[in-house]
């Protein structure tokens, strides 16, 4: 019975036992493989100087690098670090492969680790922890408190055409830090256990979600243990509920991204699946082709169903005024109107059809 609109923090929670369990107590290996081949993890990211010391900075790209800076469309390619060469390399994949300008550039755009340049084969580190020049300070803002905190992160130096020597580190080195994941090696404001209420622990989220830290714990650690001996099959079903929350997009990250570091996204039996109407306009046009027999006849009005079920249910009866959910001016044309008000507006100007009908048009009504 989680708490309407805060499913982002249970799985940023769900996300954290995951990271520790199955990335840092011991590694699953199909796990790392997963996201190394299949997500942006590996990319390095530039630390960039803000006013309270480092934060993340933008990915490093082939324009940085004398090497590849001269191969076409360069500000639209990322890297790895290739640790059997020790050094960064130019990776397929990146969009500046999807529109190639030069014959070489073909074929490119895929998640395969070569080297964008020659298309060498090379092995593409996670994590720099194990290969690091340096462990720097990172600023981690919590967006729901005031507090700021420095954890390490491991680094590379990188000779830049522009900037000289930078800091490098990896997309999952920084997003072991914003959940707060203490590696060895690295000092800094980690979360002690999961009872610390600091940002993404199973302690933090209780206040958000109204569910105990053990329920969450449990549920993490039984969608990664399904995961890794069927090899990505946890699944999670979407329905419409959260898309009427504000920042759902985030929400939906927060689950794609358990989806990913357990390996289930393009899994059969696996993954995000989706059960909803709202997505479906996109093909109506050919859809409607077919199932309304447009060769045949004028295409018919077509009422949505949200329109319909909410009125013949009867459930605009549970809604109250539209002032009761969002601040309006005193003395607004809002005043007092209900979502159902809308419907009728609607269907007296004409604007949508209304089902079942009497046998007038519904300008004459």
């Amino acid at each position: 019975p989680i708490r309407t609109g805060s499913d982002g923090a249970w799985w940023m929670a769900v996300n954290t036992v995951i990271l520790k369990e199955y990335y840092v107590d011991r590694q699953v290996k199909y796990f790392a493989d997963y996201v190394k081949n299949y997500t942006d993890m590996p990319h390095l990211v530039k630390l960039a100087k803000g006013k309270d010391g480092f934060e993340m900075g933008r990915f490093l790209k082939a324009t940085d690098l004398a090497e590849y800076a001269d191969t076409d469309n360069h500000e639209w390619k990322f890297c790895m670090w290739d640790t059997k060469a020790n050094k960064a390399r130019v990776t397929f994949g990146g969009l500046g492969f999807r529109y190639p300008q030069r014959p070489e550039s073909k074929g490119k755009w895929n998640t395969l680790i070569k080297d964008g340049k020659t298309g060498e084969d090379f092995d593409a580190a996670l994590s720099l922890l194990d290969v690091k020049d340096d462990a720097i300070d990172v600023v981690i803002y919590e967006l729901d408190k005031p507090e700021k905190y420095k954890r390490q992160v491991p680094v590379k130096y990188v000779e830049t055409k522009t900037e000289g020597r930078v800091a490098v580190t990896t997309v999952f080195d920084l997003t072991m830090a914003q959940h707060g994941v203490a590696r060895k090696g690295l000092s800094g404001d980690y979360l002690r256990n999961y009872d610390d209420d600091r940002g993404f622990s199973p302690a933090w989220q209780e206040k958000y979600t109204g569910i105990g830290r053990d329920t969450v714990i449990q549920v993490a650690r039984e969608f990664a243990s399904n995961a890794e001996v069927t090899m990505g099959r946890s699944m999670v079903i979407c329905g419409a509920s959260s898309n009427h929350w504000y920042h759902s997009n985030l929400i939906y990250r927060g689950f794609i991204g358990a989806l990913m570091l357990t390996g289930c996204e393009g899994r059969n039996g696996g993954g995000m699946n989706h059960y909803v109407g709202q997505e479906r306009l996109a093909p109506f046009d050919s859809w409607g082709q077919l199932a309304l027999g447009l060769d045949w006849s004028r295409p018919p009005r077509l009422q949505n169903t949200p329109s319909y079920w909410y009125i013949h249910t009867q459930q605009f009866k549970y809604d109250s005024a539209i002032t009761d959910y969002h601040v309006v001016p005193d003395k607004n044309a809002l005043e007092y109107q209900h979502t159902a008000d809308y419907n009728v507006r609607a269907v007296k100007m004409g604007w949508m059809p209304w089902y079942p009908q009497v046998n007038k048009s519904s300008f004459q009504l």
